[in-house]
């Protein structure tokens, strides 16, 4: 239940901030008086005469939200990279995931066929009146054997499982990371642009 409300929370945080983001641009690109322009987490108010429409809509192409990105990523693997236009990303992180979880599946499957024999020689012993103390000694043996391979099989499975948990989270990461910085010298250019004689406050942020 927990993972449910955690995997609505993020998705729908996402969708929500593009949404959000989106209405604000809209709104902006409505004003005459100023123009409102965002580069990276920093509000720079252009003043004097309002910015040319095409030069409005250059701006606006040259950002991503990065919780969308996180969103998609976390939906699909791979989706956020290509939205962040990260094409040669997007197959790289798909893959890695799709296979692990692959590999995780074939080990639960093997983890789950270990358990039902188990349980089927768990309920002969205790269930069949006819079983002799050797056949009975048998079966333990067996029982014992199959409880070793079952604790080596979950720990086997349960690694593939951090595997993928851990890709799939570098995923998300790399589709925020790759948000915040997409089309970043293009942005630099406009707004360090000579020819749009306006001054921009702009707030870099090392890390």
């Amino acid at each position: 239940m927990s993972f449910s409300v955690a995997t609505l929370y993020i998705c729908g945080f996402g969708l929500l901030s593009e949404l959000h983001a989106q209405v604000e641009s809209d709104s902006t690109r409505g004003r005459n008086p100023s123009q409102i322009m965002l580069l990276g987490d920093t509000t720079a108010a252009v003043k004097g005469t309002a910015m040319p429409k095409n030069r409005t809509f250059a701006i606006d192409t040259l950002f991503r939200s990065p919780w969308g990105a996180v969103g998609r990523s976390f939906l699909m693997p791979g989706w956020g990279q290509w939205y962040n236009d990260s094409k040669w990303k997007a197959p790289v992180f798909m893959i890695a995931d799709v296979s692990l979880i692959t590999v995780y599946m074939s080990k639960n499957k093997r983890v789950n066929r270990i358990e039902h024999q188990r349980k089927q020689i768990d309920r002969q012993i205790k269930t069949d009146p006819f079983l002799t103390t050797e056949q009975k000694q048998i079966l333990q043996s067996r029982y014992n054997n199959l409880t070793s391979r079952l604790d080596g099989a979950l720990n086997d499975r349960n690694v593939y499982g951090w595997y993928f948990a851990i890709s799939h989270l570098l995923g998300m990461v790399d589709a925020y990371v790759d948000a915040h910085l997409y089309k970043f010298k293009d942005k630099m250019d406009m707004a360090y642009d000579p020819g749009l004689n306006t001054v921009y406050l702009c707030w870099r942020v090392q890390w």
